[in-house]
């Protein structure tokens, strides 16, 4: 009787994302940047009424949506047996925060401590979702970084994603 071992492959997808908004006129930008399987995938989009927390919850759902798909097209082609690690960077407190946060904020049902409806509900819900699928990490990055010798994605998320908002 032989032995038969199956290889499992790990992969770790990374996702830089950053959100911008010009609060004087409520436009908002979202941009996000997922290096998966040797690829560089660049995401991005506009709002017409938003916020800068908004940008930032939309850019991370963006992307998670995103690599959601990919892997559900993966299990439809039987790739099953590849393993990915998601991780997540964002230099939004608020984001990273949310993350933190997710049980206490689905326990309340996104009611602050005054009574009053969390600002971005739906946002945090979509992203929750999200997590809950995806299981992806998420780490805080320091935000508007200076240009340095080695290629910085966060700073280049950023720059698209206020580029975006001045083009707007």
């Amino acid at each position: 009787m032989s032995l038969t071992s199956v290889v499992q492959e790990n992969f770790i997808i990374e996702i830089y994302t950053d959100g911008s908004c010009n609060p004087a006129g409520k436009l908002g930008a979202w941009a996000a940047i997922i290096l998966m399987f040797g690829e560089e995938i660049v995401l991005s989009g506009t709002e017409s009424t938003s916020s800068h927390n908004a940008m930032e919850l939309l850019a991370a759902i963006k992307a998670l949506e995103h690599v959601a798909a990919i892997k559900a097209l993966e299990h439809v082609a039987k790739m099953s047996s590849l393993h990915e690690e998601i991780v997540l960077y964002s230099d939004s407190q608020y984001v990273v925060g949310a993350v933190t946060r997710m049980d206490a904020l689905i326990a309340d049902n996104f009611i602050t401590g005054k009574g009053t409806v969390r600002k971005n509900k739906e946002l945090l819900k979509t992203l929750f979702l999200l997590i809950q699928k995806l299981s992806p990490h998420f780490y805080k990055v320091a935000a508007h970084q200076k240009k340095t010798a080695q290629r910085n994605i966060n700073r280049e998320v950023d720059k698209l994603a206020r580029k975006l908002v001045r083009k707007s």
